[in-house]
């Protein structure tokens, strides 16, 4: 294969890669509505969509690095070690200019992406804790992990000794 096909195969490996991490940041979107609205259905099948496209990610990625390593083949450099950014200093014109402009828009995805992933997992965090603390007040025991003074200590004068399940009469 010429190096002019394998960087069009590049190219549409790419825009490939680029549509199926848009699809997850969607996904994320989904999600955070999902756990704003605690709409456990939607976050479930939130949860499965982004198995799925994780799984299919991960097979693109192997796809991408064999694209890339035929094309470190066909230029000069380290063929082990090429990566997008790399491989651009040594192409140029109309290739260059799509697989830079593709890079960037990863980037800005990819970004976007972790983002929206840190909120979500805040968003778990703080459902995780409001579960626990109702659980500890029904069920009793220790003082809620969440109930912490203006130190960040937990008070440990009220730590509760019995729920509303665990009465005795």
């Amino acid at each position: 294969m010429s190096a002019d096909s394998l960087l069009q195969r590049l190219i549409a490996v790419l825009e490939a890669d680029l549509a199926l991490h848009r699809r997850l940041l969607e996904n994320a979107r989904h999600k955070q509505r999902a756990l704003m609205a605690h709409d456990l259905e939607a976050l479930q099948q939130c949860v499965q969509i982004d198995e799925e496209l994780t799984t299919v990610v991960g097979r693109h990625r192997a796809l991408r690095e064999q694209v890339l390593a035929a094309c470190a083949r066909q230029l000069p450099g380290n063929a082990a070690t090429i990566r997008v950014g790399a491989l651009l200093e040594q192409v140029d014109g109309p290739q260059h200019d799509r697989i830079a402009a593709l890079r960037d828009d990863m980037r800005r995805v990819l970004g976007e992406l972790q983002r929206l992933n840190e909120r979500n997992q805040q968003l778990l965090r703080v459902h995780l804790g409001v579960v626990n603390d109702l659980l500890a007040l029904i069920v009793g025991g220790e003082a809620p992990s969440s109930a912490y003074d203006q130190r960040g200590a937990a008070p440990r004068d009220q730590a509760r000794q019995g729920g509303l399940l665990n009465c005795t009469c």
